[in-house]
């Protein structure tokens, strides 16, 4: 690895990581993986009646897919919508097809759900504990008959500032992949001083939006809600700013 090689920080969940840490690498940055949430999957007795009632089942995560692919697998005749590319191809592993919005986002979700209400269609939304509620909101105002089932649970990554703390010396930049981990990141440094000088990368506008919240002044969002994009993007941004110095 070069000494030039930026360190890039990336905070995804461990089983999403790994494709952004090797599309940096290939890159020629030095990447760091420190996870900062994790997912568990929550029992939910009636799931199984839920999904047999839907006509249209919406997804707003790969982690509905990861902790309940067995039930989702035998759904039967539902319509599935995902969030976006990377719950579409979860699902599509389970062998489940699923439709995307134009827009990768909880609201750009809702806002096409909301074109297909009906009196004779059931929605069923599953979603984490502490979910946004955008789709769920979108269809409401439309009048749909929405069921929303929490069907898994994002927590901090017990002891995790040490390590993060540890990668960020010297850093250039750090990754956000979701809401949860913009949360967590404040969380777990108590502030945001320690990342003064520190580009935040945001995967989309969910993301951005809560990083804002919690006071994080975002860099770079990438084009597309996916790893090669939020690469291409964080890079990019570091490569104007070296080219900004020397100039």
């Amino acid at each position: 690895m070069s000494a030039a090689a930026p360190r890039i920080v990336v905070t995804a969940a461990e089983v999403t990581a790994a494709a952004l840490v090797e599309a940096l690498r290939v890159a020629g940055a030095e990447a760091l993986a420190v996870p900062l949430i994790e997912t568990h999957g929550l029992d939910v007795p009636g799931l199984v009646d839920a999904l047999a009632r839907a006509t249209d089942v919406v997804i707003t995560s790969a982690a509905v897919v990861r902790h309940h692919g067995d039930v989702l697998r035998g759904a039967g005749q539902a319509t599935f919508h995902a969030v976006g590319t990377q719950t579409q191809a979860a699902l599509a592993e389970i062998g489940v097809a699923a439709l995307i919005p134009a827009e990768h986002t909880g609201r750009g979700l809702g806002r096409e759900l909301a074109a297909r209400v009906a009196s004779d269609r059931m929605f069923l939304l599953l979603r984490a504990a502490a979910g946004g509620n955008d789709v769920e909101d979108e269809l409401a105002a439309a009048g749909a008959v929405v069921e929303a089932l929490a069907v898994y649970e994002t927590v901090v990554v017990p002891g995790v500032t040490a390590s993060l703390r540890t990668a960020l010396a010297g850093a250039a930049a750090v990754t956000l992949s979701s809401a949860s981990a913009a949360r967590a990141l404040v969380d777990a440094l108590g502030g945001v001083a320690e990342l003064d000088g520190v580009a935040i990368a945001c995967i989309g506008p969910t993301t951005v939006a809560a990083a804002a919240e919690v006071g994080l002044i975002v860099a770079v969002v990438a084009p597309q809600p996916d790893a090669a994009s939020l690469a291409e993007a964080v890079l990019g941004h570091l490569a104007r700013q070296r080219h900004a110095v020397r100039g």
